[in-house]
C-alpha cells in the first residue's frame, strides 16, 4: 500500500511539473512581442483630423518575429524595438524603448512608449487587420509628454 501510494504520489508530481513548464512555456509565447498576422507596413493616415499632425510621415514595420521599428517622422528617427520590449496587454500592444541622451554634459534619460490595438476587419470570412490605433507619449527625466494618437494604415502587399 506505501509502495502504491508512493508511486501515485511521484506520478502526480511528475504531471504537475510537466503542466506547469507547458503553461508558462504558453504564457511565453503568447505575452512578447506582436503577433505575426500583423508583421508589415503600417504608414500613418494623413486625412485630417484622423491623426496628430506631428505623426505626418511616420510608419511602422511590423516582423515576422515579433519585434517592430518605429520611424517618427517629426525627428526623422527609427525606434527599433525588439520583441521583448513589446508586451501583448488585453486587446493590444505596449512598445517601451529607453534611450539615454548625451547633450552638453547633460545626462538626459528618455523612455518612448508607443501604445497599439488593432482592429480586425472581416470579409467574406476571412479575418485581417488594417488599421491600428497608436498613442505615442515620452517621458523625459520623469517628465510625461503630450500623448500623440494616430492610426496607422496597414500597406496592401
Amino acid at each position: 500500500m506505501l509502495k502504491r501510494l508512493l508511486v501515485s504520489s511521484l506520478l502526480l508530481i511528475s504531471l504537475f511539473t510537466i503542466s506547469c513548464k507547458n503553461l508558462k512555456d504558453t504564457i511565453e509565447e503568447n505575452i512578447i512581442g506582436i503577433d505575426k498576422t500583423y508583421a508589415g507596413i503600417w504608414n500613418v493616415d494623413e486625412t485630417p483630423n484622423v491623426s496628430d499632425v506631428n505623426f505626418l510621415g511616420s510608419y511602422i514595420i511590423i516582423k515576422e518575429d515579433g519585434s517592430m521599428d518605429f520611424y517618427f517622422g517629426k525627428v526623422n528617427k527609427t525606434f527599433n524595438f525588439s520583441s521583448g520590449q513589446i508586451l501583448k496587454v488585453k486587446n493590444g500592444y505596449i512598445a517601451v524603448y529607453n534611450e539615454m541622451d548625451y547633450n552638453n554634459s547633460n545626462i538626459t534619460s528618455k523612455e518612448h512608449l508607443l501604445d497599439m490595438t488593432f482592429e480586425d476587419i472581416n470579409n467574406n470570412d476571412i479575418i485581417f487587420s488594417s488599421i491600428a490605433n497608436i498613442t505615442y507619449t515620452v517621458e523625459e527625466n520623469n517628465n510625461v509628454d503630450t500623448a500623440i494618437k494616430g492610426v496607422f494604415i496597414k500597406q496592401a502587399e
